[in-house]
């Protein structure tokens, strides 16, 4: 399998329905799994710090989301995570989904009996 393909297929992404916070119009965002450098960031940073490196670490793994710009385009990584981040609610609701969607923490949470 070639590297291009690997990366298409291998890496994990996650479609986050936010139809519920639209009156039920389907929205959606998806996420890609962090890479190795982006979670040690992250779990790097102290409690305090945890929030804006996630805040920090969103944009880069937004691969795509129903959302558009003012000109019908489809709107860029940063402006969906910006967007997001208005509704501590929404926010916090992709980034659980997100978060107990990836294999390492469905598999720690089979381990710990949650």
């Amino acid at each position: 399998m070639k590297l291009s393909e690997a990366r298409s297929v291998g890496l994990f992404k996650v479609k986050v329905d936010l139809s519920e916070f639209f009156g039920g119009e389907a929205q959606y965002v998806t996420l890609r799994e962090p890479t190795m450098d982006e979670l040690q960031t992250y779990l790097g940073a102290s409690e305090e710090e945890r929030i804006n490196a996630l805040k920090a670490l969103l944009p880069s793994c937004v691969v795509e989301s129903s959302f558009e710009d003012e000109k019908g385009k489809p709107a860029s990584p940063g402006d969906v995570a910006v967007f997001l981040a208005e509704s501590a609610v929404m926010y916090t609701e992709v980034i659980r989904t997100w978060q107990e969607a990836l294999p390492l923490e469905r598999r720690r949470a089979g381990k710990s009996g949650s």
